[in-house]
């Protein structure tokens, strides 16, 4: 979890449970005005849920290990739901008082804005976590959108006419001709929850879970109808999010670390891999021919004999210790190493090989062993297969915020959209435009025609102008 999300959670946390402490002096208030019985039960109930909500939410919050969507929601549950219990509260409280008639109504309109905002959010988590279905679509998701939309707007229009409920002339709450009707759409609602349920092949816990989230506060609201001195809903929807939290929410976030280890584990195994193939990549007959030249060399020239041994093991050493980086190198260092390749090509192909270099920019970073391999192939495949040999240009430039790094060769060229069936090995370049783009998200382009050469372009992003632009 990052530290921005993380400080989202604890501020909330700590508004929660100091939303609970300012609430604690409802109680004193309701004793100076000596409330019937029913009231205390009512705001006694509601603020030992605004405790559970708010612990519920700091254990939450310690214990979730990603950012992904589920658990936002989950939050948001958790939250819309301490919210309806505040409204619950305060509006028991006002009850008592006609001076606070304008916030009781206020207060109890909020209260039914919030169970299908509540509702239509659990929708969204059951398709995330039960379901595994991040973006429902279907005509299900399209009625369970319209109806809480639908419900939102019926409730405010309902309340401003006194439709649903109106405060009398003490201060007091009274229902509405149309107080019935505001549980019709989270009926529905809860319908097409249940139906998802029911048709789908889940475990015998999450369907129960399920259940109980749908069910339980329906049954709830019908006894609230013949009951209505006492509101009991918001509580049993924060024992539904520990039923949730303690069978589903926990066992998701267990199965995100252990899907995390498993990734960084194949990252590894990856990692292995492409050390495989790069030592693949040092072809047998670079290095025979290599010490073929050296041998050659000792009896003509011993100083150029030594330099070229010098470089050989340069080249051999720095290969190995490329290997082992997983992080990007600067960009002199691989040119460095491309250098002593081309020093050693020079020694055996003189006569047919040049080399050209044009760098104008050398403050960026790249993956070891992309630049050598991609030079390799220019000389190898393009220049040694004239006649006349050529030329080899590395280049270097920055423009539009980009870094532009160019290999070209005037050699043979060839189609870039023929695939290769010449027997050769071409998981060099592929290995190289992969870890390109896993380690930079830097893209590599490969421009050809056949009798004019070959240019192969590395585009990556210029962090230092990026730094000065800030």
């Amino acid at each position: 979890m990052k530290t921005k999300e993380r400080v989202v959670f604890i501020t909330i946390v700590f508004a929660m449970f100091a939303g609970f402490f300012a609430s604690l002096r409802i109680l004193r208030y309701l004793q100076s005005v000596d409330a019937e019985a029913a009231i205390f039960i009512n705001v006694t109930a509601g603020l030992m849920t605004m405790l559970g909500l708010a612990v519920l939410m700091l254990i939450h919050s310690r214990e979730v290990v990603t950012e992904k969507t589920n658990a936002r929601l989950f939050g948001g549950m958790i939250v819309l739901t301490y919210l309806g219990v505040i409204c619950d509260n305060l509006s028991w409280a006002a009850n008592v008082s006609a001076r606070l008639s304008t916030v009781n109504y206020i207060l109890n309109m909020g209260g039914y804005l919030i169970t299908p905002i509540l509702l239509f959010l659990f929708w969204n988590y059951q398709n995330r976590v039960f379901l595994d279905e991040p973006r429902h679509i279907g005509k299900i998701n399209d009625i369970v959108r319209a109806v809480a939309i639908i419900d939102i707007l019926y409730v405010i229009l309902a309340s401003l006419t006194g439709f649903l409920f109106y405060i009398d002339a003490d201060g007091r709450y009274v229902y509405g001709n149309g107080s019935l009707f505001v549980y019709i759409c989270p009926l529905i609602m809860v319908v097409c929850s249940i139906y998802e349920n029911l048709r789908r092949e889940l475990s015998l816990q999450k369907k129960i879970v399920l259940l109980s989230f749908d069910l339980v506060p329906i049954i709830s609201m019908t006894f609230s109808i013949p009951l209505p001195q006492y509101s009991l809903v918001y509580l049993v929807f924060f024992v539904n999010l520990l039923l949730i939290y303690g069978t589903v929410q926990v066992k998701t976030e267990r199965e995100l670390a252990e899907k995390t280890a498993r990734i960084a584990e194949q990252n590894r195994a990856l990692a292995e891999q492409q050390t495989q193939i790069m030592i693949s990549q040092m072809q047998p007959h670079f290095l025979y021919n290599t010490l073929t030249a050296i041998h050659r060399l000792c009896a003509k020239d011993t100083a150029l004999a030594q330099k070229t041994i010098q470089d050989f093991s340069t080249y051999l050493r720095t290969n190995m210790d490329s290997i082992k980086n997983t992080a990007p190198i600067p960009f002199e260092k691989e040119l460095a190493h491309t250098k002593t390749y081309l020093e050693i090509e020079l020694l055996r192909f003189s006569s047919i090989l040049n080399v050209e270099y044009d760098i104008a920019v050398t403050d960026f970073k790249i993956p070891a062993l992309t630049l050598q391999p991609i030079v390799e192939n220019a000389v190898r495949y393009g220049i040694r297969s004239r006649v006349y040999g050529g030329t080899v240009t590395i280049s270097t430039r920055r423009s539009n915020g980009n870094i532009y790094l160019t290999v070209h060769d005037d050699g043979m060229g060839f189609d870039v959209n023929e695939k290769k069936n010449d027997g050769r090995s071409h998981l060099g370049i592929e290995n190289t435009r992969n870890r390109l783009r896993q380690m930079m998200n830097a893209e590599l382009r490969i421009d050809s025609q056949i009798g004019v050469g070959t240019t192969v372009t590395m585009i990556l992003e210029d962090k230092h102008e990026a730094v000065i632009g800030r």
